[in-house]
This record gives C-alpha cells, structure tokens and sequence, in this order.
C-alpha cells in the first residue's frame, strides 16, 4: 500500500455522494489553474522572455533551443510549485458541503499538480514553438526507419 492510500483510505471506499461534489470542486480547481496558467504563460512569454518567433527561433542553433526550453520548463515547475501551494492554502466554497473534504482522495486528484503542469505546456508559445523545430531537426539528423 502506497502512503496516500493509508493516511487517507482508497477513492473507490468513498460515499458515492462525494463524487459529485468532487467534480464541482474539479470545476473550481480548473478554473483557478486556467486562469493562473494563462497569467504565467504570458508573463513567461512577454516579461521574463521575449516573445516567441518562430523564424527566429528556426535560426537559432539547436543547443540554444534546449538550453532555452530547458529554462522555460523549469521556470513553469517553479510557477507550478507556487500555484499548488497557493492552492492549498485558500478556502475551498466545496470543502465541507455534505461532509466533503478537499484532503479526501478525492480532493488529492481534483488538486494533481500534472493538471497545472499539462496547462502550462499547452498556454506557453516558447515551448509549443520550439518542440516541433526541435523534432523537425531530430529526424532530419537521425535516420528513422
């Protein structure tokens, strides 16, 4: 048995009640890492980077794409670190409705930190830009077969 699953028992042995409120507390977190995902990604994008330009960056060598999708991905885990724990710290509308609790199991999905990790990939340009130029340059110099 995993640490998660003893301090706070399995989702499958919660009241089927929880379930429906777990989804709108999955609304409320969504909304939050949405919003604050869009924030970051354009404060990555346009304050601490410049704007990204794809024929620009289609210029660039390739050791200076990774070195700067290397930085853009540990800048969105920072971001992503702050938001989770800003999340934890602020009142949930949904905690206690009908007995639920957002540090149930349920409430430990609703709150993965994959979720704020995916949403920032998909809002920021620089990395949505840059892996594909990466990929292109990839199988133009290694042969697949």
């Amino acid at each position: 048995m995993s640490a998660v699953t003893k301090s706070h028992g399995s989702i499958l042995n919660m009241p089927l009640k929880f379930y429906p409120i777990g989804i709108l507390d999955y609304f409320y977190v969504s909304t939050l890492y949405i919003v604050s995902s869009l924030f970051i990604a354009r404060i990555i994008d346009g304050i601490i980077l410049p704007p990204f330009n794809d024929k620009k960056a289609a210029t660039e060598s390739t050791v200076k794409l990774v070195f700067m999708l290397a930085a853009v991905v540990s800048m969105q885990g920072f971001f992503a670190c702050v938001i989770i724990t800003l999340l934890h710290m602020l009142p949930s509308p949904i905690n206690g409705l009908f007995g639920y609790n957002i540090h149930s199991p349920i409430g430990a999905i609703v709150r993965n930190p994959a979720i704020i990790t995916l949403l920032l990939f998909m809002m920021n340009d620089t990395v949505r830009g840059t892996l594909p130029i990466l990929l292109t340059r990839s199988k133009t110099s290694i042969k697949i077969v």
